[in-house]
């Protein structure tokens, strides 16, 4: 049986409903390749009738039921407007400690109003949940690097071993253009000059950051159990609405996914950041679509 749900929105009356077709495009070419799809009722309302991907914790975690889902699930999630679902998927299943992985263009990291998630600021509060024990952000744009940590760290009571815990618990692997050859360190150096320009100096002392995804070495993930979410904006020239920010071709990609899996178990894992109204006359539906289901199979054929 093929493990993979998407959410089916039977409510949010503030969605658009052209979403909703793309969605189903995309579950009928999953269909036509042969993977049978389940479906999750998403009932719950935005907070913000101009931000539709924020959501009251409280409420998600009372009316939003997961039964179906089963350890190894894949789940389709739509656009990158609904990436905070992924807190509520990785909720669904700490039992035991896991590592989270983030394979993004965006750290998608801040620290939202008290009791409330979006898409750009769902993995703090993820970060806060019992039992994750770290956070692996994969394919991070050097440019995007600068947002949410600042407000995180300023809430954190201070602690003389900060900086070794803070270290151990987040780990960023920044992604250059694959079209360019960048001297050595010219990641890093695009960081650190917006870090310090924005005034986030305190960032640089505490949280450890990569010149590369090719730094990343699975090793370096401390548990046995990994939850893996991919937000297609990270694919190099990927139809998102973030189309120009993703530095990994999809073969890197794959290779990652590859990597964790070969030693670590997924429990749990999601695809979003697709929106076939982002596709113009230059892309191919059908490639968008075969991208998706490529990732779909590196995550679904190591379980």
């Amino acid at each position: 049986m093929n493990n993979v749900f998407r959410f089916k929105k039977i409510q949010n009356i503030l969605r658009k409903k052209k979403e909703d077709i793309h969605l189903e495009r995309i579950g009928d070419f999953f269909e036509e390749k042969g993977v049978d799809l389940g479906h999750i009722d998403w009932p719950i309302l935005s907070v913000f009738s101009w931000d539709p991907g924020t959501y009251l914790i409280s409420e998600a975690l009372e009316k939003t039921d997961f039964s179906k889902l089963e350890k190894g699930f894949v789940v389709l999630n739509s656009s990158g407007k609904d990436h905070a679902r992924t807190y509520f998927l990785v909720n669904h299943f700490l039992n035991e400690k896991i590592t989270y992985v983030h394979i993004d263009a965006h750290t998608d990291f801040s620290m939202p109003k008290k009791g409330i998630v979006n898409s750009a600021s769902f993995v703090g509060p993820l970060s806060n949940l019992e039992n994750v024990e770290k956070i692996m952000f994969l394919g991070v744009n050097p440019e995007n690097l600068q947002y949410g940590f600042t407000e995180f760290l300023n809430e954190q009571p201070f602690l003389p071993d900060m900086p070794a815990i803070l270290g151990d618990k987040f780990n960023i692997f920044l992604a250059s253009d694959p079209n360019e050859v960048q001297e050595p360190g010219y990641a890093i150096n695009v960081s650190e000059s917006i870090l310090k320009k924005k005034g986030h100096e305190i960032f640089l002392r505490y949280i450890q950051y990569y010149e590369h995804v090719d730094d990343f070495n699975p090793d370096r993930i401390s548990t046995n159990v990994v939850y893996i979410s991919v937000d297609m904006d990270v694919v190099e020239g990927f139809p998102s609405r973030w189309r120009k920010e993703g530095k990994l071709n999809l073969e890197r990609i794959v290779e990652l996914i590859d990597s964790i899996t070969s030693s670590k178990t997924i429990i749990g894992s999601d695809i979003c950041g697709f929106d076939l109204s982002q596709i113009n006359k230059q892309d191919s539906e059908r490639k968008t679509l075969d991208d998706i289901f490529t990732i779909y199979n590196a995550l679904q054929n190591n379980l």
